[in-house]
């Protein structure tokens, strides 16, 4: 089973995608890879790169958002390839994800097909190890997933309006609510880098705390994350507007969830007034995005 690789970029640092499409070379089924660019501002730097490893790229000159630079990759990819590999910038493909994908490409009713993902530099939640080679989700990130591409077309493809963040989520919703399933597949790590992080004042002192107790939140406090103010609105918007496929029960449970959410936000960003503003910006237009036509 042959591959294709639709691969988003956005001021991607180009060690890492170089490392990535190592790695995707490696693998001996994809046999088709198209780097869609959102806008870079390290573009000629991305051209040799794909010249280099000889790819091909799509630069959009604005930054449309990952739902649009992912449609137009699938809509590119020639027809002849039924399952189409999504990826951004920060995913590492481990060299077994082609071979062990294509054990499962073959089952009914299946639309996504899916890694275990690992942030090597985060307290990684999925270490322990699964005792099934593979088992049915309900949602995935869209980077290192597997997509049937005659359920994308059905379903209409992503949804752009989303721009970045639940993206992946809102499509998984969208199929599963048709009776289609998501595959993870347990022996396959995607290397996966989730956001910027910078070493915590007293990362040392919180290291010990974790290696003594095992408890995961001193190792969390290792680390803190670049909370970006204007990603906190499409997080927060975004959110709020995939209540719509939730039923009454579990609507209340994350309206309930949300204020912790908040909480946890402003406690580890830094520029908390701006953070305050974009949540509640994003609070306001999800709830009144929710129920609408996008």
């Amino acid at each position: 089973m042959e591959f294709a690789v639709v691969l988003v970029t956005y001021n991607p640092n180009l060690d890492r995608l170089r490392q990535s499409i190592v790695n995707m070379r490696m693998v001996h089924n994809i046999t088709y890879i198209i780097i869609v660019d959102n806008g870079s501002q390290n573009i000629d730097s991305i051209r040799v790169c794909c010249n280099v490893f000889a790819i091909n790229l799509i630069h959009n000159k604005n930054n449309e958002g990952i739902g649009s630079a992912l449609n137009r990759g699938f809509h590119i990819v020639p027809s002849r390839y039924k399952w189409i590999l999504s990826l951004d910038q920060d995913s590492i493909v481990p060299k077994n994800i082609g071979s062990e994908y294509s054990k499962y490409t073959h089952m009914q009713n299946l639309a996504i097909i899916s890694p275990k993902i690992v942030d090597k530099r985060r307290f990684n939640r999925n270490e322990t190890l699964e005792p099934f080679p593979y088992q049915y989700i309900n949602q995935c990130i869209q980077s290192g997933s597997l997509y049937r591409r005659s359920v994308w077309e059905k379903i209409g493809g992503f949804n752009a309006w989303l721009f970045i963040d639940y993206v992946d989520f809102d499509y998984c919703f969208r199929i599963m609510k048709r009776h289609w399933k998501i595959l993870r597949v347990n022996n396959v790590e995607l290397n996966q880098e989730f956001g910027e992080l910078t070493d915590s004042q007293y990362k040392n002192v919180f290291n010990v705390l974790w290696q003594t107790t095992h408890i995961s939140f001193f190792k969390k406090l290792t680390y803190v994350p670049n909370i970006k103010p204007w990603r906190m609105y499409y997080r927060t918007r975004n959110r709020i507007y995939c209540f719509k496929y939730l039923n009454k029960f579990q609507v209340l449970l994350e309206i309930l969830r949300l204020p912790l959410f908040y909480l946890k936000v402003l406690f580890r960003s830094h520029e908390k007034l701006k953070v305050l503003h974009q949540l509640l910006r994003g609070t306001r237009d999800g709830f009144r995005e929710w129920g609408g036509t996008h």
